[in-house]
């Protein structure tokens, strides 16, 4: 049994309405959490609102000194791990590299961001032009967060920049995967972080007594952010949008066109697609310019595919590993139903292995409403062949409008053309992040945030600034 507390004001703590009983999505791994309270909130609420002017003090060399620290100090243990991987089905291998990723995120990003926007006076001054990752935080405070359970390296990445901001944080994770975020809270502020600058807390969100207890933080706090999930966003922001940062792409497709590397992009597209079963930032969606195209990227992917192994996630050797047994039935049902939106060609048999469990699927949709084709479906990477180029607008705007409000589509465009030869179709493609000839994981990207359009071509996106 592993028992996680809440992280508030620089210490452990149970919380004040005792705790309840959890078990992982996979593996049956036993925890316990908090069930925690308007009272535990008010303290989180306090604690960071006490630490503000204190964070906000701190210069940039020390934010600076405070993450690399921390990145030095983060070294997740097995059991961790473990748990990550049965909350997740992530294959432990990558949940493993999620963490090298997220701490590499801590040591490298504050010289990311001084490289962009210069620093005077431990300020950040205007962008350069340089690559590096997006968060808006401004000084007001404190920030509260809510984080999902699909991918560790959110809680590096919200963390490094509230920190790097001068930010104080009330996070609550999904108590699907808490612990990444807590242990990652203790090492931050063990790091040397103001006292309070970076709490944690933890509640049952089934639990009705519960309900409004998101809503408290979200309306006591000075900026929100909510990652990931629109259905979070939408039942704790309604109408009280000011000062919120959804991050989160929505449904995440990708271009391929003819002048592509198409080795290259067979092999983002697969590492996106494949390196874990669950829904995040990944491609699930192709688009794909020109029949000619399409079988030449069909024929790399169908190779490289053939070499993943589905298998137990704590398996060293798993590539791809478990999804909840709904979904699985849920897309063998789509498969099995395809007719109702149209042909499918499936390049690759496919198969379920277990409840939890099938083989990779390739296919080929002719309808850009076929839910195969416009939901982040696990296991599935489906294919939809644009005759030129002049049809990809259309395309585009067909995905997207689907998605609820404040929710972009991501967009990977894999190209031989320069990123500025793109612009026009960029822009038309109203797209929340745009990868450009990269994976979708690999959290370097250009793009447009929250309908503002970003400067040099795409390649700026917004970072952390006052």
């Amino acid at each position: 049994m592993i028992e996680i507390t809440n992280y508030v004001d620089g210490e452990r703590r149970q919380g004040y309405s005792g705790s309840f009983a959890a078990k992982t999505t996979f593996l049956e791994k036993e925890y316990t959490l908090p069930d925690s309270s308007s009272v535990d909130i008010a303290d989180a609420l306090g604690s960071a609102a006490q630490a503000h002017d204190q964070t906000a003090r701190l210069s940039f060399q020390e934010r600076k000194e405070i993450v690399q620290r921390a990145a030095e100090s983060f070294v997740p243990t097995k059991e961790h791990l473990e748990f990550v991987s049965a909350a997740t089905g992530m294959p432990l291998k990558y949940v493993r590299d999620r963490m090298i990723v997220g701490a590499h995120l801590l040591s490298s990003l504050p010289d990311i961001c001084a490289e962009r926007y210069g620093i005077r006076n431990n300020e950040f001054l205007r962008p350069v032009g340089k690559l590096g990752y997006e968060l808006l935080c401004t000084a007001e405070g404190p920030v509260c967060a809510f984080l999902p359970a699909n991918d560790p390296v959110e809680a590096f990445f919200l963390y490094a920049h509230a920190v790097l901001s001068g930010q104080s944080l009330v996070v609550k994770p999904s108590f699907a995967e808490p612990l990444t975020s807590t242990i990652l809270a203790e090492a931050i502020m063990n790091a040397g972080y103001v006292r309070g600058g970076i709490n944690v807390v933890h509640w049952n969100t089934a639990n009705v007594a519960r309900k409004n207890l998101g809503a408290e933080l979200y309306a006591d706090s000075a900026i929100r952010i909510i990652m990931g999930n629109a259905g979070t966003l939408q039942s704790l922001v309604g109408e009280r949008a000011r000062n919120v940062v959804e991050y989160s792409a929505g449904n995440t497709a990708s271009v391929v066109f003819a002048d592509a590397d198409l080795e290259c992009a067979a092999k983002c597209i697969v590492q996106s697609a494949y390196g874990w079963t669950i829904d995040c930032v990944s491609t699930k969606s192709v688009v794909v310019v020109g029949k000619k195209t399409r079988d030449d990227l069909v024929e790399r992917m169908t190779r490289l595919l053939s070499h993943k192994k589905v298998d137990h996630p704590l398996h060293d050797s798993t590539d791809i590993g478990y999804a909840s047994a709904p979904v699985v039935s849920s897309i063998e049902e789509l498969i099995n139903g395809q007719v109702e939106f149209g042909a499918m060609k499936c390049p690759m048999p496919f198969g379920r292995l277990s409840e939890v469990q099938m083989k990779p699927v390739l296919c080929e949709v002719s309808s850009l409403n076929s839910p195969l084709f416009n939901r982040e479906n696990p296991y599935v990477v489906s294919l939809f062949v644009c005759a030129d180029e002049r049809d990809l607008v259309q395309a585009m705007r067909t995905l997207s409008d689907g998605l609820p409000a404040r929710k972009r589509m991501g967009l990977g465009v894999y190209s031989g053309r320069d990123v500025s030869e793109q612009v026009s179709f960029l822009k038309e493609a109203r797209a929340h992040m745009i990868f450009y000839n990269v994976p979708t994981t690999n959290l370097n990207f250009a793009l447009r945030h929250q309908d503002t359009f970003l400067s040099d071509a795409l390649l700026v996106p917004i970072s952390v600034t006052k």
